[in-house]
């Protein structure tokens, strides 16, 4: 479980700074990047989705979290209903967790504090 969290943590973490990267790239001149860096990138990218394939919560977790991208554009009550469907169909906790935060998050979105806290309090007590 904890190995799960870890590897989601560092993948959202890499995420975030590949973002951040790009947007810097204006901020100063542009750094060639060997094909050999390109290929090492390549690959160590290749494994790492592998290894997300190969294990069924950080996957689930990586879903979650891409759901959320997916959904970003839409009314956020479209997304809460989404997240509680999720919610009471998946078996899987750490899938639940990510869920619960999400939920959390999108409840404070449109001023439903109380509900938000509600998820919190779920997960604390799981």
């Amino acid at each position: 479980m904890k190995r799960t969290l870890v590897m989601a943590a560092f993948i959202a973490l890499v995420a975030g700074l590949g973002i951040l990267r790009a947007d810097d790239s204006n901020n100063g001149p542009a750094v060639a990047v060997s094909p050999m860096q390109q290929s090492n990138e390549y690959i160590w990218f290749q494994e790492h989705q592998a290894a997300i394939a190969k294990d069924p919560e950080a996957a689930g977790v990586i879903a979650v979290l891409r759901a959320v991208e997916f959904l970003q554009d839409k009314d956020p009550q479209t997304s809460i209903d989404f997240f509680n469907r999720i919610l009471t169909d998946t078996h899987d906790m750490a899938v639940k967790r990510q869920v619960r935060l999400t939920l959390s998050d999108l409840y404070r979105k449109v001023n439903q504090q109380d509900k938000a806290l509600e998820q919190l309090q779920q997960l604390m007590m799981e």
